[in-house]
């Protein structure tokens, strides 16, 4: 038997004037609002309006049948009420004004804390972006400073080996291996504490000029015992060579003054010392 052969319940006047609000009538059909409206809306069920323009169904009013390929949203065919369904729904009293009150606000502190929620969720995910950021800044920060650092570092090295260079330069007439020495000497001198990059150009060169000679010290002395010892070989040939001197004793006399000088001469001697000494050892020969 097709739903149109179906026979249409039977309600009494008293069941006839109750209107029911769209949540009582979905209630009493077994559906949810959004099928009620859709069935409205297709024409399936009537509601009538209220003075302040509530929607209102009556309570014996039932969906009119669809076709059988017409599924509601609920996933099932909805069918229209017998007289037993429609009795039992009226054993069932209605929502009382300050119950749908409690309902509405029950939902309203529903969305309220959902509305809480959501917006610590913003706020969460907004500190965490902006600590992100911070992060990537700081390493930003971070990586600039440590290539400044190095830049530093390396422009300081190349200031330090330009001067140990110069002071190698200070000692160009010296023999390699002083040379050599100066370079090792210079090496281990040469540091941003002793050379701060504020002293003045003149201030270094005084700087490497006397660490330069300290090294050379010893090739200096040498080299100037050796032009004392030949002044005083050419002041005694020179004081000799006279008539009063004959051959053997004035070659005699001048091995022996330069025997003597060798072990007396200082690197403090002047020329004028030796030539006053060589005539000492003279007048003793005489």
């Amino acid at each position: 038997m097709t739903r149109k052969d179906q026979t249409k319940p039977v309600f009494t006047a008293s069941a006839v004037e109750k209107l029911l609000t769209p949540a009582e009538k979905a209630r009493q059909l077994g559906v949810s609002v959004d099928t009620l409206r859709r069935w409205e809306n297709e024409g399936r069920i009537d509601s009538t309006r209220t003075a302040g323009g509530q929607r209102r169904y009556r309570a014996d009013a039932g969906p009119r049948a669809a076709v059988a390929t017409d599924a509601d949203d609920d996933g099932y065919e909805p069918a229209t009420l017998s007289s037993a369904d429609v009795a039992r729904s009226m054993t069932a009293p209605p929502m009382p004004p300050w119950q749908e009150r409690i309902e509405e606000r029950r939902a309203d502190v529903e969305v309220a804390k959902l509305d809480r929620e959501h917006r610590a969720i913003l706020r969460a995910e907004a500190q965490e972006r902006e600590e992100r950021r911070r992060r990537v800044a700081e390493a930003e920060q971070r990586a600039a400073a440590d290539r400044e650092r190095q830049n530093t570092q390396v422009r300081e090295a190349q200031r330090l080996d330009s001067l140990v260079q110069q002071g190698v330069m200070l000692a160009l007439s010296a023999p390699m291996e002083f040379q050599a020495a100066i370079r090792r000497e210079l090496l281990a001198y040469v540091t941003t504490e002793r050379f701060p990059a504020r002293l003045s150009p003149m201030e270094v060169s005084a700087l490497l000029a006397a660490r330069v000679e300290q090294v050379l010290k010893p090739w200096r002395d040498k080299q100037k015992l050796g032009e004392l010892i030949q002044e005083a070989r050419s002041h005694a040939l020179f004081a000799t060579a006279g008539a009063e001197w004959d051959y053997d004793p004035a070659k005699a006399a001048r091995r022996e003054i330069e025997s003597r000088l060798a072990r007396e001469i200082d690197p403090s001697w002047t020329r004028a010392d030796v030539r006053s000494r060589v005539d000492e050892l003279l007048e003793e020969w005489g």
